[in-house]
This record gives C-alpha cells, sequence and structure tokens, in this order.
C-alpha cells in the first residue's frame, strides 16, 4: 500500500499566505473606510488579498489524500471525507507537464479513467515519484491531451498578452496628454499655515515622497511626489522647514476649492482616490523657495518629452504583438507530430 505524504512547506506556505493575506486586507479595508470617503484603491487591493487568503483556505481544505492498494486509489480530503475511489483498471491514460515560474517549477500529473480524470501536483507531496509511478504502471502516456494543454495555454496567454499591451498602449500615449502646457498662477491659490510635521517617504518600489502637514488642516496630507519632488529642493526642505514653522504653498484653485474651502462638489474619484492628499506646485517660507512653480513648468515640460515614454509605447506594441502570434499559433490545427 502506497500513501501519499504531504509536503510541510507547501503546507506552511499556504498558512503563511493565508494569514498575512488576511492581515493585509483587513488592514488595507479598515484604513481606507476611516477615510471620509471610502478609499477605492484600498479597498480594490483589501479585496484581492482577501481573495487570495480565501483561495489559500480553499487549497487547504480541498488538499487530497491518496491511498494506493492492490486494486483501489482513494482520495480523502483533509477532513477525512472520501472525494473519490478508483479502479487501478478503470485508469487508460496519463498526461505529465511541468510548469515554471521566475521563483519555481512543479509538475501537474493527470490521471484520465472512466470519462473523468484526476489531477495531482507534485509540489503538495514529497513522495510524488513514488505516487505517480504506482498509478501510470502499465497505461499509455495521452500525447494529444498535452497538445491540447499548450494549445489553451498559448490562447490564454495571447488574450492576457494582447489586452495588457492595449492597456499600456493607451495608458503611455495619454498619460501626458497635457505636460507641455504651463500650470498658471492664476489657476493656483495660496495655502498659508504652520507646519504640523514634514516627513520623507519611500514607497516599497523605492520612490520617494514628502509628506507636509498642516495644522489648520489636519485631515489632508500636503504632498511632494513625481515631478514635485523632483523639481523641490528637499534636502534644504527637511532641514529648515521643523514643527510650528510657518509655511506657504500653492495648489490647485480647483482642490483648494473642493476640498479645503468645500465650496465645489467633489466628484466620485475625487471622493475615492486619494481623498486626503494634495499636491503641492509651490513651497516657500520667509527664508527660503523648496519649490518653485516656474522650475516645476520647465521640469514637466521636459518629462512630457522624455524617451522614456517613447520606449514604454514600442514595448507596448511588441507584447500586442505576442500576443497575436500566440494567438495564431493557437489555431494551427493539433497533430502528433505538431512540437
Amino acid at each position: 500500500m502506497i500513501k501519499s505524504k504531504p509536503n510541510i512547506g507547501s503546507i506552511i506556505i499556504l498558512l503563511i499566505g493565508c494569514i498575512g493575506m488576511s492581515v493585509l486586507s483587513y488592514k488595507l479595508v479598515s484604513t481606507s473606510l476611516s477615510a471620509d470617503y471610502p478609499q477605492l484603491t484600498g479597498l480594490i487591493l483589501g479585496a484581492f488579498f482577501g481573495l487570495f487568503a480565501i483561495l489559500c483556505i480553499i487549497a487547504l481544505l480541498s488538499y487530497d489524500l491518496i491511498t494506493i492498494d492492490k486494486e483501489y486509489v482513494t482520495i480523502k480530503s483533509v477532513l477525512g471525507f472520501q472525494k473519490k475511489k478508483i479502479h487501478l483498471r478503470n485508469i487508460r491514460a496519463y498526461n505529465e507537464i511541468k510548469k515554471r515560474t521566475k521563483h519555481t517549477s512543479w509538475t501537474d500529473l493527470t490521471i484520465f479513467y472512466d470519462d473523468k480524470k484526476l489531477k495531482i501536483t507534485s509540489s503538495m507531496f514529497s513522495n510524488y515519484s513514488e505516487v505517480k509511478s504506482r498509478l501510470t504502471r502499465g497505461k499509455r502516456r495521452d500525447v494529444i491531451s498535452v497538445k491540447h494543454w499548450h494549445r489553451r495555454s498559448d490562447l490564454y496567454y495571447g488574450i492576457g498578452f494582447i489586452a495588457l499591451g492595449l492597456l499600456m498602449f493607451v495608458f503611455f500615449t495619454n498619460i501626458y496628454p497635457n505636460k507641455n502646457e504651463n500650470i498658471l498662477e492664476h489657476e493656483l491659490s495660496i495655502i498659508q499655515g504652520t507646519v504640523d510635521h514634514v516627513t520623507l517617504d519611500r514607497s516599497a518600489k523605492g520612490k520617494r515622497s514628502v509628506r507636509l502637514g498642516l495644522k489648520q488642516h489636519p485631515k489632508f496630507i500636503f504632498s511632494l511626489s513625481g515631478i514635485n519632488f523632483d523639481a523641490s529642493e528637499v534636502e534644504k526642505l527637511l532641514a529648515e522647514v521643523k514643527q510650528n514653522d510657518k509655511i506657504e504653498l500653492k495648489i490647485l484653485s480647483e482642490v483648494n476649492e473642493k476640498k479645503l474651502l468645500k465650496t465645489t462638489a467633489l466628484s466620485f474619484w475625487d471622493k475615492t482616490i486619494n481623498y486626503k492628499t494634495i499636491d503641492i506646485y509651490d513651497l516657500r517660507d520667509h527664508k527660503n523657495t523648496y519649490l518653485d512653480i516656474n522650475h516645476y513648468n520647465k521640469l514637466r515640460r521636459q518629462n512630457a518629452s522624455s524617451w522614456a515614454r517613447n520606449i514604454l509605447i514600442v514595448v507596448s506594441f511588441l507584447i500586442l504583438t505576442y500576443g497575436l502570434y500566440l494567438l495564431l499559433k493557437a489555431k494551427r490545427p493539433i497533430t502528433m507530430n505538431n512540437e
């Protein structure tokens, strides 16, 4: 008799994934709901991580325990419920497909019996080779089913690459539609206040930003990020500006009217995307200028003609082309001689 031996490493990874994703989901959702308006980005990410946690739970509960005796293959759940019982003589064929990601690889074994099939993944069992050897002994390898799998894989990847290429093309061709235009003084409003805090933040991707809090507007974070950050004298700002200092900054008048003065109605996107964050376009105190709108406009125009944008547009075309190639490949008829 052969009994499958669960891969303890895989179980630990699923448990860690379940707990970690649940905590992350809870924090993202609770933080997004704590604002004046629910924040869409946090809710979407929270839902995504929550779904991942649910999938980890489902994977744990659907973990198969396999027992093979002289006549039968018995599959039970981790809770001890019998899910399937297959007579070995009813197994007519099998296929084995090796799969790989950037960080790991595994093998999927599919057993065909009667008009049904049983799928076994090598990463789930430490004695996969022993289980596979017994199940496939004397059975033929179904080459056609492997080719069908590769065909479906090409089809799905082709559709995915085409969608990604189109999205990238639309995004990168429209990301700088008005960046050649200056932001004019009459489009800005002056905000004077007392500094509550000023901090330098770094994202997981290494992007830096400055977060400035004013005592007069405690609900909001005034931000220097992206081009605004690059155009600023950040080191001088962090060295010179302290809590309780007086500061003068300029923000878009439209944002001022919507968020601070509340004289103009907020749109759906205003409420749900970075409601608490307000971009700074000019920043100074009685001693120094830390961000000048003219320098910002100059850097903005340079960024609009960035060669990086053109390269990314070309990359989107290459991704789109590769997707079309995979679709055409998936349409080829399946024969025994196809690779």
